[in-house]
C-alpha cells in the first residue's frame, strides 16, 4: 500500500510526504486516508486509475502531512485537492511559514515527455498565480532537470529546481542482461523566496521501495528573516513512492 511511502518518513522530523504512483483506485481511497490518519497524517488524494492498455492500476499521487499541520484545499474557488485527475494534486499546507505554503504533488504523463504534460503545467501554473504564498512541487517528472528547465515552465512560476547529484539517481531500472540503469527524475520545485531556505535535494539508498528512491529535502527557515515561520524547527519534505 502507499502507507509504506509514509511510513519509511514517518518519525516527527519528517513532516511533509509528496507521494506518486500510488496504484490507489477511487474506491480505496478512504480505507488509505483513515489509515494514514491513524498513523499521524493528514492526507488529501487523487485516485489511480486503469490505464486503456493496462491490467492493473497506475499512477494516482497524494500529499501527507504530520497531524499537527494543517492541510486545506487551496481555494477560494476550488472545492478539491484534485490538480488533474490522476496526475497532480494540491493543498494549502498550514503551521510551516505564516499564510501557508502550497503543496503539489505531480506524476508526469508518459510517453511524451514535456509536451504531453502541457495540460497539467497549465492548471498548476493557474493555482500558483492565484496565491500569493510560497510553493513546494514535489513530483516524478519522468525526464530530468535540462528537459523541464528548457520546458520554460520552471521561470514562468517563478520556480527554482532542487535534485539530487546526477551521478546517484533516483529511478533504479534493470536493461536488457540485467544491468542496472539510473536516471535522477524525482526532485523538488520550490518558489524563489523559500529556495533561500531549502537545503539540498538527496537520495535514500538503503530504501525499500521499489524502483524509486525516495528524496528528501529540509528548510532550515531560522535564518531567513523575510519568510516569516511559524515554528522555528527545520521542516523536512520527501518526495516519495508506493511499492508498484
Amino acid at each position: 500500500s502507499s502507507l509504506s511511502a509514509s511510513s519509511a518518513a514517518s518519525d516527527v522530523y519528517k513532516q511533509q510526504v509528496f507521494v506518486q504512483q500510488h496504484s490507489i483506485l477511487e474506491h480505496g481511497i478512504p480505507d488509505a486516508q483513515n489509515a494514514a490518519f491513524e498513523i499521524g497524517w493528514r492526507s488529501v488524494w487523487t485516485a489511480a486509475f486503469i490505464p486503456l492498455a493496462g491490467i492493473g492500476p497506475s499512477a494516482g499521487a497524494a500529499i501527507f502531512v504530520r497531524k499537527h499541520l494543517g492541510l486545506r484545499y487551496p481555494g477560494p474557488d476550488k472545492d478539491s485537492s484534485i490538480v488533474y485527475p490522476g496526475r497532480a494534486v494540491a493543498a494549502i499546507i498550514e503551521g510551516t511559514f505564516k499564510g501557508g505554503i502550497i503543496g503539489i504533488a505531480w506524476y508526469f504523463i508518459t510517453p511524451g515527455g514535456v509536451r504531453a504534460n502541457a495540460p497539467i503545467y497549465c492548471e498548476i501554473a493557474k493555482i500558483i498565480a492565484s496565491h500569493d504564498r510560497l510553493f513546494v512541487i514535489g513530483a516524478d517528472w519522468n525526464v530530468d532537470t535540462a528537459a523541464i528547465i528548457n520546458s520554460g515552465f520552471i521561470d514562468a512560476i517563478g520556480g527554482t529546481l532542487f535534485a539530487p547529484d546526477p551521478g546517484t539517481g533516483t529511478c533504479i531500472t534493470h536493461v536488457q542482461g540485467g544491468a542496472e540503469h539510473s536516471s535522477t527524475i524525482d526532485y523538488f520545485c520550490v518558489s524563489a523566496h523559500l529556495a533561500r531556505a531549502f537545503s539540498p535535494a538527496t537520495v535514500i539508498l538503503d530504501s525499500v521501495i521499489p524502483t524509486h528512491r525516495p528524496v528528501p529535502a529540509s528548510t532550515n527557515a531560522t535564518e531567513v528573516k523575510h519568510l516569516t515561520p511559524t515554528k522555528s524547527k527545520p521542516l523536512l519534505f520527501y518526495t516519495s513512492y508506493a511499492p508498484h
